[in-house]
């Protein structure tokens, strides 16, 4: 983070201290991602409701009405699961989180909300964690 001059490529490089932490990531955040997302994931795959919203790629008997409802109830099932998750996340992921916070909030001061983009793309940038 020392090295990163912009807030916006936050860990976009490749270095040694990155892959150790995307390796800790799979580690650690894999089961936790699946305890707390596959729930959520097997109840809309077996479902299979449709949420097509695009008017044009509608089916025949579908309604743009009935699948937003769907789509807003599958995002808020797979949102609720994160969100209620926290109390459960891994000391070792709380803690790294915690760092990445202070520490891009003392290299970033004047940028608004800084600590929480930062977490948000160490998870979306850096850690691939597919759940199986």
């Amino acid at each position: 983070m020392v090295k990163t001059s912009n807030p916006n490529t936050l860990f976009r490089a490749n270095s040694l201290a990155t892959k150790g932490v995307d390796e800790l990531m799979k580690m650690i955040g894999r089961p936790y991602l699946r305890n707390v997302l596959k729930p959520s994931l097997d109840k809309i795959h077996k479902e299979n409701l449709s949420c097509e919203i695009d008017p044009a790629r509608l089916r025949s008997n579908d309604t743009l009405g009935c699948n937003l409802n769907n789509l807003t109830r599958n995002i808020d099932s797979v949102y609720t699961a994160i969100v209620t998750s926290g109390g459960n996340c891994p000391y070792t992921l709380s803690s790294l989180f915690s760092n990445l916070q202070k520490q891009a909030k003392q290299r970033f001061p004047d940028v608004d909300e800084i600590q929480y983009t930062a977490v948000s793309g160490f998870i979306f940038l850096r850690s691939s964690l597919p759940l199986s």
